[in-house]
């Protein structure tokens, strides 16, 4: 009666273990975006779903990232967005990773990518520097300032790019 009921209880464990070990964790199919002041390149306009690592590569001057974001299946635009407080845009979106890159670093964020609209977008404040951190701003300042129409951010510049999986 125990073996059985060590076999109902740790078989599943080690097979989602096996499972994981052998693609949930590991590395998927390359998307190499570089980040210049103002504009992303690389980024294809569609991705075939699946595992995806998102790499960005900074060279640029001022810090940047990558940011992704699934849109919701009625927003139109990523811009029509900005139009919106920051409550009903972050329920109209889901982030799916983050990549923040120092000039003349690469950083990367593995995804599971899903049919849909995207967005990829770089948040950073207009100046910010590797030695300054954001600007002196805290996370949600920065989020803030996503939302304030009168704040000067990379995304407000141009750096942002829709694209489609499916």
């Amino acid at each position: 009666m125990r073996l059985a009921r060590f076999f109902r209880v740790a078989l599943p464990a080690v097979l989602c273990a096996g499972l994981a070990a052998c693609g949930g964790s590991e590395a998927g199919r390359p998307v190499d975006v570089t980040a210049r002041e103002y504009a992303f390149q690389g980024l294809p306009a569609t991705l075939e779903p699946g595992d995806v690592t998102f790499s960005v590569d900074n060279m640029g001057t001022e810090v940047h990232e990558l940011h992704v974001f699934k849109l919701d299946e009625d927003v139109e635009a990523f811009s029509e967005l900005l139009d919106l407080s920051q409550d009903e845009a972050q329920d109209r979106m889901s982030t799916v990773g983050m990549a923040m890159a120092d000039p003349g670093n690469t950083e990367s964020f593995d995804a599971e990518m899903s049919p849909g609209r995207y967005a990829a977008v770089c948040l950073i404040p207009v100046g910010t520097m590797p030695e300054e951190g954001h600007s002196g701003h805290d996370m949600e300042e920065m989020e803030d300032m996503v939302f304030d129409p009168h704040a000067d951010n990379h995304m407000r510049r141009g750096m942002f790019a829709e694209f489609t999986v499916g």
